[in-house]
């Protein structure tokens, strides 16, 4: 890390703490501002909106060592998010926590939208939640390398997945955003001012990237770069 990146998280620390929970202040400075369909903890009167999530045949292929690999565990199980029968991200009590590494609900179009502020230095119309220094630290990498249960290149600033070799981000040089688990992927590019979102609620595994937001992604971006 940066001596740089390292003043600027010292500073965001700083700021202080308004009391304010994680969901509320998702609320009150991102969601309602760019009028988006997202929660984090889900209030009970949109329950009905939401849509109820499926493990594929494959999904949780890999798993199988959960029982005798504590790393693995606390990776993957740590809480048992996804197990069938029933599934706990169905549940209320879990769309209701507040969560934000975890369990975020939002529309495609909400995330696109989002992350396409991100990528316009967080500024959509009139609205702006974030300053351009603050994204670029965003996908600023400060960590890099082969994870080795998914034995994928991975690297990340703050906050942010960000693009490899493998292009998670499909042939787009710069990108970042973040994937999730079944096959979800969302992001931005921000040379080309663009935010997109793929959501699934079927669940799948893949080795490697999943081909079902791959091959939506590559048709997007030859559409925004094309003349």
């Amino acid at each position: 890390m940066t001596d740089t990146a390292e003043n600027q998280i010292r500073g965001f620390a700083s700021n202080g703490y308004d009391g304010r929970s994680v969901g509320r202040l998702f609320a009150d400075d991102v969601a309602r501002p760019l009028a988006l369909d997202a929660w984090i903890g889900l209030p009970g009167e949109e329950e009905p909106r939401v849509a109820v999530l499926e493990c594929g045949p494959n999904y949780g292929a890999k798993r199988s060592d959960l029982e005798t690999d504590r790393a693995a565990w606390l990776i993957w199980d740590n809480p048992p998010r996804s197990r069938p029968d029933p599934l706990p991200l169905n549940s209320r009590s879990w769309r209701a926590a507040e969560v934000p590494g975890g369990n975020g609900i939002v529309s495609a179009r909400a995330a696109a939208r989002l992350y396409g502020c991100l990528a316009r230095g967080g500024e959509l119309g009139e609205i702006r939640i974030l300053q351009p220094e603050t994204i670029a630290l965003g996908y600023t990498c400060l960590a890099s390398g082969v994870e080795s249960y998914l034995e994928q290149e991975l690297a990340y600033g703050v906050g942010f997945g960000l693009q490899t070799k493998e292009a998670l981000f499909v042939n787009v040089p710069v990108g970042f955003g973040h994937d999730g688990a079944g096959g979800s992927l969302h992001g931005a590019w921000p040379e080309l001012k663009t935010g997109f979102s793929y959501v699934t609620n079927t669940l799948l595994h893949f080795e490697g990237h999943d081909p079902r937001s791959g091959s939506l992604l590559a048709a997007l971006s030859a559409c925004v770069q094309s003349p």
